[in-house]
């Protein structure tokens, strides 16, 4: 029992480190933890293979590179093989991309409303008009109108602490006149 904990420990503490900063290599994470490298290797590796770890990713602050961004979210009819279908190939082909879209976050959720979808684009005009295109794609599978929202700034994105985090809830304060 107290290998199987002490595998687990280490595990958290790896994925701790991978968290922190995923570009770190085994040798940096060998010398944080005291771990020999090749225990780092292949742990890492095994919870890729189990797919524990999807990949690794830059965390991007989208108005830095002048693109806005928007939250859809919707409640669905029940979901059918045509429709599971319909989101695979759209994703799987890079249907956002065609249109100058970048697909931040997809999830369903047990909520209000069933799918949340966050996405960036160059400007309002092209992420009003994906909008548009995911209503009339979707259409035959919505319960409801979906609703969308622009996000003006993010707290914490891809578990990162927005650096900037300080300047945005002190101007999120409403300024009292004297």
């Amino acid at each position: 029992m107290f290998k199987k904990d002490q595998k687990e420990k280490r595990k958290q503490e790896l994925l701790h480190h991978l968290l922190e900063d995923p570009t770190q290599g085994t040798n940096k994470i060998a010398q944080k933890t005291r771990m020999n490298r090749r225990t780092i290797f292949q742990m890492q590796k095994d919870l890729e293979e189990d797919q524990a770890i999807w990949g690794y990713t830059t965390v991007l602050n989208e108005r830095k590179l002048k693109r806005v961004v928007y939250l859809l979210q919707f409640k669905t009819k029940p979901f059918t093989k045509e429709f599971a279908d319909l989101i695979f190939k759209r994703l799987t082909t890079h249907e956002p991309e065609k249109h100058g879209v970048r697909m931040l976050d997809i999830c369903y959720a047990n909520s209000v409303y069933d799918v949340l979808v966050i996405y960036s684009a160059p400007s309002h005009e092209i992420a009003r008009q994906y909008f548009e295109v995911l209503r009339a794609v979707y259409r035959d599978h919505f319960l409801n109108e979906p609703l969308v929202s622009q996000i003006n700034n993010y707290f914490v994105k891809n578990g990162k602490l927005n650096p900037n985090l300080k300047r945005i809830l002190n101007n999120l304060i409403p300024k009292i006149p004297k």
